[in-house]
């Protein structure tokens, strides 16, 4: 389905708006003006189509989370205009009422269609439209390091899909951002400067999210990959839910992480916030950043799992009181699972290992920036109004791995 990926579903809707609004509507007004009896007839249809008009307009304004400036125009218009319509198709005194009801049906197709376009193809679609402040950035445009993002181990996000934006806010730092495909050899690292790898997944959990969950890398890969970061490389290693931690488990065990195959969630359903109040998100060299500019005061992530970081790694992100971790057999189900307190678990640590450098994120969406399921407007990820420092965050571990930040 990727030739009908949809970057940003933002384009197809300003698209249904022109098309329904300047060309559909329009020709409806002049139909019923022309067929007329009198003044208060043609105030109705003009009435009518300008209540349309902002009712479109206003209909996506609420969906973005404005629904407290937009909510009551878009019912009253909405109302209003179906009201209208109504109308349009009963009467029957000077209007041909086939002709007005094949009207009202191909403006009706044109709005479904319209709006099935802009469903998303994948469950989850980057926001190609999402660009946050990088007011001093580590490098001139193309300067930076060089930055490989996996996407040869069937990885659920890529630098082609969900991590559009991630890598564009890199770029803007003054990153290079490339893809890395296959498999990893030291031949093809030699160049890379700092490694990412999110939700990376085996071949045989793809689209079969459930037990047992296999290594993404094999031996091989691993060990060319802890003996980069040894001599000098820099990881960056995002695990989401089971079963994409399980999945990246052999691998962050060899710098002293241990990956759970599972779900952290709070046993009340509370946003899964971070923040320094109470010490789940912690004071380091990564959430302070390089000026007050650049400090990171709450983190906002979307699930994922806990895991346990060695000793000598210090936590970003840990849980608080109340998380607890489910483990069940297949994804997202939870019956007959009995969940257990992850309480200072982490989900965010770094360490240095070698001459090299690791950051372990145990969810992936916090990094980037991302249209829900179902009609665009959602904003999951670091385009969440809920999460104004996510994008610092990111930007700041990278620069930490980059050793900007010491």
């Amino acid at each position: 389905m990727k030739s009908f990926y949809i970057p940003n579903q933002l384009i197809i809707l300003s698209a249904g708006i022109i098309l329904f609004d300047l060309v559909i509507l329009p020709f409806l007004l002049v139909f019923c003006i022309k067929r007329s009896a009198g003044w208060k007839e043609k105030l109705l249809h003009i009435t009518g189509f300008l209540t349309g008009f902002i009712f479109l307009i206003s209909f996506p304004l609420t969906l973005q989370r404005m629904w407290q400036i937009f909510m009551p125009v878009t019912v009253i218009t909405g109302i209003l205009e179906a009201g209208y319509l109504i109308f349009l198709i009963l009467d029957r005194k000077d209007l041909p009422i086939e002709k007005v009801k094949w009207q009202f049906i191909s403006a009706y197709m044109g709005v479904v269609i319209l709006t099935s376009l802009n469903l998303p193809v994948e469950m989850q679609g980057a926001a190609m439209f999402y660009n946050p402040p990088v007011p001093d950035p580590s490098y001139e445009k193309g300067q930076g390091s060089l930055i490989y993002i996996d996407q040869g181990h069937h990885n659920f996000h890529t630098l082609d899909g969900r991590l559009r934006s991630t890598g564009y806010l890199l770029k803007r730092d003054g990153y290079r951002v490339m893809a890395h495909d296959g498999i990893f050899t030291a031949e093809k690292l030699k160049d890379c400067n700092i490694l990412i790898i999110v939700n990376a997944l085996h071949e045989s959990n793809v689209n079969r999210w459930i037990l047992p969950t296999y290594s993404a890398f094999t031996d091989e890969e691993i060990e060319v990959v802890r003996d980069w970061v040894y001599h000098g490389g820099s990881l960056l290693l995002v695990a989401d839910h089971m079963p994409l931690a399980g999945a990246a488990a052999d691998l962050a065990s060899q710098f002293g992480f241990t990956l759970h195959n599972g779900y952290a969630m709070d046993t009340i359903g509370r946003a899964d916030y971070f923040i320094r109040a109470d010490s789940s998100l912690h004071e380091n060299i990564i959430t302070n950043g390089r000026n007050p500019g650049e400090r990171v005061d709450s983190i906002l992530t979307f699930t994922g799992h806990a895991f346990e970081a060695p000793d000598d790694a210090i936590p970003i992100m840990t849980f608080p009181p109340g998380y607890l971790q489910w483990y069940p057999d297949t994804a997202a189900r939870f019956k007959n699972t009995i969940p257990v307190p992850v309480t200072g678990f982490c989900q965010g640590a770094y360490k240095k290992y070698g001459a090299g450098r690791v950051v372990i994120l145990g969810e992936a969406m916090m990094i980037t920036a991302q249209l829900g399921a179902g009609l665009s407007w959602v904003k999951i990820g670091m385009n969440s109004p809920d999460a104004p420092y996510n994008h610092q965050l990111l930007v700041n571990i990278i620069r930490w791995l980059d050793e900007k930040l010491e």
